[in-house]
């Protein structure tokens, strides 16, 4: 059975959370150990290889936390940890999404860090901008974390899936370009705009605010977490069919009958996947590989029952498509990724 344990990240990911950490330091160490993360898997050249959405959570929870900051070191202030609590707490009142936007971005105007934000209304559409001042030269994980989190916060806000018409980056396509249908749920991205920025459809802002105190306290146990998880959980087709067969990959249905069962033609279904940027194959393919990740960490599991649970019956086939999916075969991915943490309780 799929759990959102078993749902994986690049480990570009946890490269970009640590590269303020000096690495090899006690720090840098203590941070890996916390989130079960073995160091063995930041030094290997596969951008292939993959952690868990709790692991890398508690990671980013950690160095913003052992940091002060949860720009993570990347501006030339820091954002003291609380920051996020705040503005939250200051917009939560908001009725619609265009509130609550209006809001976020004067939030983060009044503080003293490297961008200014702001919410653009144009006629076909929305656009939440990122500029930064005075000309400063930012890394693309400010940008990536900030527009991010932007996203996913505005999709838990009003409790259904915003969708991304486009992203607009203001930088050529960096080497990790890749990971961005991970970051912005396959929209499309441009690369050297103006400026960094995510576009809307202009109907979004009216929806209505959904959330209270009562489930901003929940959402704030666990923030990264959180918004990691809002759009997996969201109202998309992906997120609707992900739902279904993670329950056990092994037994996904045929396209037809999952059409069936969601209550929609297959044909309909195809374009709306298609308008999702994905196909079934695609996500049934991302749930294997992330189930097989999942089990291979478990030291007491034997290499057949991972191949079985991940939806293969045969342990060749197995081994093909991880090999495919992170470059290792199971073998050496369950060495590495494993290595000395089988003896963490």
């Amino acid at each position: 059975m799929t759990s959102p344990s078993s749902l994986t990240l690049p480990i570009y990911f946890v490269k970009a959370v640590l590269k303020n950490i000096p690495p090899e330091s006690n720090e840098w160490h203590k941070l890996l150990d916390d989130a079960r993360i073995n160091p063995q898997l930041l030094k290997l050249s596969n951008d292939r290889t993959r952690v868990s959405i709790e692991q890398f959570a508690r990671l980013q929870a950690n160095t913003m936390s052992l940091l002060n900051d949860e720009m993570l070191g990347y501006c030339d202030r820091a954002l003291p940890v609380g920051c996020w609590d705040m503005m939250l707490h200051a917009c939560i009142h908001s009725h619609t999404l265009g509130e609550f936007a209006q809001r976020y971005c004067q939030f983060y105007n009044l503080l003293t860090w490297n961008l200014r934000v702001e919410l653009k209304q144009n006629t076909n559409n929305i656009e939440y901008i990122l500029r930064p001042k005075n000309n400063h030269s930012l890394d693309p994980y400010v940008y990536e974390l900030c527009l991010h989190n932007t996203h996913r916060l505005f999709t838990w806000i009003i409790g259904h899936y915003v969708a991304i018409e486009s992203v607009k980056l203001s930088y050529s396509p960096p080497e990790h370009a890749s990971v961005y249908t991970i970051l912005f749920s396959n929209a499309p991205v441009h690369f050297n705009s103006p400026y960094c920025g995510l576009v809307f459809q202009n109907d979004i802002l009216s929806s209505p605010v959904i959330q209270n105190h009562a489930s901003l306290r929940k959402f704030l146990r666990h923030p990264a977490y959180e918004l990691i998880m809002v759009a997996i959980e969201s109202e998309s087709w992906s997120s609707k069919i992900q739902s279904i067969i993670g329950k056990n990959i092994s037994t996904a249905p045929s396209f037809d009958i999952l059409a069936e069962q969601l209550g929609i033609h297959p044909q309909t279904l195809r374009r709306r996947l298609a308008d999702e940027r994905t196909t079934y194959r695609n996500i049934k393919n991302h749930l294997r590989r992330d189930v097989a990740i999942y089990y291979l960490a478990k030291p007491g599991m034997s290499l057949e029952e991972a191949s079985e649970r991940s939806g293969f019956s045969e342990t060749s086939s197995f081994f093909r498509a991880f090999k495919n999916w992170t470059g290792l075969t199971p073998c050496e991915y369950r060495k590495e990724s494993v290595g000395d943490h089988d003896q963490i309780p």
